[in-house]
């Protein structure tokens, strides 16, 4: 399976369904099922995100979803790709990674990124699989989706959040 690292706090905006698109200075022709990293970077977070969002993890897989397309910025100005991508928020480019079927995990498993996309190992591969609580068939949108409670046996305690 491919992966994408990406991150924080923009990993949990994607699982959470708030961003359905990833900006690069690359370009990609992979379209198909990819897990999302949340990267172990805090270069991103804003004062205050961490404390408002204690359950982003780091250094982890945190979900999957479906590489539908992958744009320029100047193709979404024109028109091209779907029309909620053009006032997008989050969609500055050079190059649009198109999200869509995004889900998170039933909890996270630990897991080192990679720059561009890479292939996860077979045994991450393993783990993804036993906490994807939704299976690969019928994925959907996380428009008003809960979050999987999480298995009864934790991977990582030290990556337990507390209540």
């Amino acid at each position: 399976m491919k992966a994408i690292t990406i991150c924080q706090p923009y990993a949990h905006l994607i699982v959470r369904g708030e961003k359905r698109v990833e900006n690069r200075p690359w370009s990609t022709r992979y379209r198909g099922p990819i897990a999302i990293h949340a990267g172990l970077s805090r270069k991103w977070l804003r004062p205050g995100d961490e404390e408002c969002c204690p359950e982003m993890a780091f250094g982890a897989i945190v979900g999957l979803a479906e590489l539908v397309s992958c744009l320029t910025i100047q193709q979404i100005r024109t028109g091209r790709g779907p029309s909620w991508l053009r006032d997008h928020e989050h969609a500055v480019g050079p190059y649009c990674l198109v999200l869509d079927t995004v889900r998170p995990l039933g909890h996270v498993v630990p897991c080192r990124g990679n720059q561009r996309i890479f292939e996860l190992p077979v045994d991450v591969m393993d783990l993804v699989s036993q906490y994807d609580t939704q299976g690969c068939v019928g994925w959907r949108d996380l428009t008003g989706l809960q979050r999987p409670s999480s298995p009864s046996r934790p991977l990582c305690p030290s990556l337990e959040t507390t209540p």
